[in-house]
């Protein structure tokens, strides 16, 4: 038997010619193997396709990921930054506020003791030995006070 093909053709349709007439119940055999041929191809094409498909959203799956990764390990650093930088705004603010303590204390013990000065300023006590001791005074003493009567006419 020789191989006829014909131009332009798959290879399903490739068939032996035969050196007789085939019967109907051959051709119809024929025509089922071709169309079983047929049938297993558009099979392998389709599970070709649903291959390559699953291989694309495989690969959309896995970048999908890497995208979710890298945005993840993004907001971690920003936040991690954040925390830094607050923190260091925090430091700075706590070395600020130990500066303006440390005036409040200074100024505090300034006013006590203005307060103590003051205080003893006006101690009567205080005033006599001061007045007695650098001024020289002292009360005065009975012959040294006058007594003025004052008239009703002159107030």
């Amino acid at each position: 038997m020789a191989k006829n093909r014909s131009v332009g053709t798959s290879a399903l349709y490739t068939h032996t010619t035969p050196s007789r007439r085939l019967t109907p119940a051959e051709r119809r055999q024929r025509q089922l193997e071709i169309q079983r041929r047929l049938l297993e191809q558009a099979r392998r094409i389709e599970q070709e396709k649903r291959r390559e498909k699953a291989r694309r959203l495989k690969a959309r799956k896995e970048a999908l990921k890497k995208t979710a990764m890298l945005v993840y390990l993004a907001l971690v650093f920003s936040i991690m930054g954040t925390v830094v930088l607050a923190s260091a705004y925090v430091a700075d603010l706590q070395l600020e506020n130990n500066r303006y303590q440390a005036q409040i204390d200074t100024i505090q013990k300034e006013v006590s003791d203005l307060e103590l000065q003051l205080s003893m300023a006006t101690d009567l006590h205080h005033i006599r030995i001061q007045a007695e001791e650098r001024l020289g005074m002292s009360y005065p003493k009975p012959y040294q006070v006058r007594q003025v009567m004052a008239s009703e006419g002159t107030q």
